[in-house]
């Protein structure tokens, strides 16, 4: 057996013609995998600065929503400032009285608590001797006071007295007028 002896530098090129196209084949995949990382890299880049844009439009269309919103309100108030100081303005210009004339007006335009039986009319003080719209005597025996709300209810009574014919309200004992305890339906 003869044993053939090579050379340090044989072995190194007999290893490298056997390991050169496995490394180029390596190499080449490496470099086709750094092109696609660098590929993904740019692609989120942009997609990261049109998300970026995107988000950065719609808050600037939010903000002039908002800017058009508190123009409006701010144009608002002070409108209603200003209706506040017209309202200021007119009733510092009212007339001002004091309580003793406040009261002279108040008894002045009170209703009147008392009514003319026969022709309805309203009676400042129930003390005059004749009717100030029908002139009829107001302190006989066929004329008298009768309360304003008394009034208002018999005129909505459904009854009227079985003797005199006023009408009278059902509840009451006597008839207002004369006296009489019954009653009959009043015809509409």
């Amino acid at each position: 057996m003869s044993a053939q002896v090579k050379t340090l530098s044989e072995i190194i090129e007999e290893t490298a013609r056997e390991w050169r196209p496995k490394l180029n084949a390596l190499e080449t995949k490496a470099n086709e995998l750094e092109e696609k990382v660098n590929l993904l890299a740019e692609r989120d880049d942009d997609l990261a600065g049109n998300r970026a844009t995107r988000l950065i439009d719609n808050f600037s269309a939010s903000i002039d929503v908002l800017e058009k919103k508190l123009e409006t309100a701010v144009s608002e108030i002070k409108s209603v400032r200003h209706q506040i100081a017209d309202v200021i303005s007119r009733i510092d210009r009212l007339p001002v009285v004091s309580l003793d004339e406040a009261k002279e007006i108040y008894e002045s335009e009170k209703p009147s608590e008392f009514v003319c039986s026969q022709c309805n009319c309203g009676l400042p003080s129930g003390d005059e001797q004749t009717c100030p719209g029908c002139g009829a005597p107001l302190q006989g025996q066929d004329t008298e006071l009768v309360p304003k709300a008394k009034v208002r209810e018999l005129l909505a009574a459904k009854h009227k007295c079985a003797k005199c014919g006023v009408p009278v309200n059902i509840a009451d004992s006597a008839c207002w007028s004369c006296g009489s305890t019954k009653a009959v339906v009043a015809k509409a």
